[in-house]
């Protein structure tokens, strides 16, 4: 089996669906009716009333953090690269307020896991980075050129460019099993 590389994890909006909880929260505190699809680009920010308050315990919290729901297919497909060796690094830019519990949860799923809660994901190194957010990539990029990028679908980065697009965890599992990493 050739050498397994090292995967950067971002956490919501690859491996977490966090924007649905997110929304709700907003929506029943300012009585507005934002919706999943309303966003079409990056940072909740850009599409509320009140944007001050989107950021903030009010909106999202601890509680938020460890119940919210995986993408279809995210959990079995981390698995399921963590079984034949792959080493994945969760690197999220985490409220500092919900840490505690995102680090629970992710023990409580898959064991004895990395985790760096950080803004400036590029100071981490590996062979891939999966992540939903274009800037991210493309810092990773610039202080590693041979980095793989790898951009998840979303309804916010339609427009945005990587060296690879899927629509979700098992599809990059599946290239890396096939194309790379040989099965």
């Amino acid at each position: 089996m050739k050498n397994m590389p090292t995967i950067l994890m971002d956490l919501d909006g690859v491996v977490f669906n966090i924007l649905e909880r997110w929304l709700r929260n907003y929506n029943a505190l300012t009585g507005e009716g934002i919706q999943p699809e309303n966003i079409t680009e990056f940072g909740i920010h850009k599409f509320v009333k009140r944007p001050e308050i989107i950021y903030t315990e009010q909106v999202i919290n601890d509680n938020d953090m460890m119940f919210c729901e995986f993408y279809p297919n995210a959990k079995e497909a981390i698995e399921k690269m963590m079984k034949i060796g792959m080493k994945i690094i969760f690197v999220t830019s985490t409220f500092y307020w919900c840490r505690i519990s995102r680090t629970e949860r992710l023990i409580n799923e898959f064991g004895d896991v990395e985790i760096c809660y950080l803004k400036d994901k590029s100071v981490i190194k590996g062979d891939y980075i999966i992540d939903d957010y274009e800037k991210n990539l493309i810092d990773s990029l610039n202080e590693n050129p041979h980095i793989i990028t790898v951009l998840v679908n979303q309804l916010w980065n339609k427009n945005c460019q990587a060296h690879i697009r899927v629509n979700d965890l098992m599809e990059f599992y599946e290239y890396l099993k096939i194309y790379r990493y040989g099965e």
